[in-house]
């Protein structure tokens, strides 16, 4: 929802995904009901604590060293979230929701016999939360693995699972993943496939505008589909506006540049003009891929081994260009 509100902030394709800022995220994504809430567990949590280091300064019998080591902790957590949504991390906020078990029961003292039916009580409850929070992590473990590496072409009981979550839960992340499996298999998609896959990405682009691993997602939708024109016009953007040139993040450059090489090739015989501009068009930009890289560090030895056989295969086709006389013609850029 943040990226939604911030369209009335930001202008251009360059929105922001997240606040970074866990409070401000929870009053987009839950409402200021929902902060109330998540505030209001906060401040328990906290005061339990505190209550548990002044028992430890105390002089109560049998003090629980653990309660305060939990306070420090979720103070911690709390004064980070304003700068980072970290309770948005699974292990995060699990580390955050046992300190908070801590703090709520190293306060308390010997429990009377007389207690003993509450006792009993909330033993259930707890053992019933911990079956439902493990149910839950059985269930969403095999999607959430899935998710996160490349699942290749002949694992066939994988790849489904990956195309349902995407298409009910509609997270960008996930959308995202299962077009670019869906790119990379053997044989390629069907024409139906990727007009199934182009419509989820539109309504997953609906609920999170802006988002750029979509966009890069969506390009390469357009160029198995031969909609070449419709793909540059869609990364131009990012790809010509300053600041946005991180290959660390993202992969829409390189996408754009095997995208011209392949376009240029293809028009060369018809188009030297144009097929010429194009290349060298993409030849600028891979060399400033290089630069960067070098900038930033060594990447995966084979992606630069792939970056620069096709910068050599731009350079021969542009000189091959050359030799027969073409002139640059910038048209396709219209």
């Amino acid at each position: 929802m943040y990226t939604n509100l911030s369209t009335e902030f930001f202008s251009g394709a360059n929105l922001p995904n997240f606040a970074h800022h866990e409070y401000a995220q929870a009053a987009c994504d839950y409402g200021y009901a929902g902060l109330g809430l998540m505030l209001a567990l906060l401040a328990l949590f906290l005061i339990s604590g505190l209550r548990s280091v002044l028992k430890l300064s105390g002089e109560h019998q049998r003090p629980n060293p653990l309660g305060p080591a939990a306070f420090c902790v979720l103070c911690i957590a709390a004064f980070h979230a304003y700068g980072e949504f970290i309770w948005h991390n699974p292990a995060l906020l699990g580390a955050s929701a046992l300190c908070g078990g801590i703090t709520c029961t190293a306060p308390l003292s010997r429990v009377k016999a007389s207690r003993r039916a509450g006792r009993w009580l909330q033993a259930t409850v707890a053992l019933l939360m911990a079956i439902l929070a493990l149910c839950y992590v059985f269930l969403a473990f095999p999607v959430w693995k899935n998710s996160l590496q490349a699942v290749p072409a002949s694992s066939s009981n994988r790849l489904p699972m990956l195309e349902e979550a995407a298409s009910c839960s509609l997270d960008p992340d996930l959308v995202r993943r299962n077009i670019l499996n869906a790119a990379g298999s053997s044989p390629p998609p069907s024409p139906a496939r990727l007009k199934a896959l182009e419509h989820q990405e539109e309504k997953a682009e609906l609920l999170s505008p802006g988002n750029h691993g979509l966009t890069a997602a969506k390009s390469l939708l357009y160029i198995l589909q031969g909609r070449l024109t419709e793909a540059e016009q869609l990364l131009r953007p990012y790809v010509e506006s300053p600041g946005r040139f991180d290959d660390r993040m993202f992969a829409w450059t390189t996408i754009y540049n095997n995208m011209l090489y392949s376009w240029s090739t293809a028009i060369a015989a018809q188009s030297p003009g144009r097929a010429l501009s194009m290349a060298m068009t993409a030849q600028r930009l891979m060399s400033a891929q290089t630069d960067r890289w070098l900038y930033y560090g060594a990447l995966d030895p084979e992606v630069r081994k792939k970056h620069y056989s096709r910068l050599n295969e731009l350079k021969i086709l542009i000189m091959m260009l050359q030799a027969r006389g073409a002139m640059p013609d910038p048209s396709w850029r219209k």
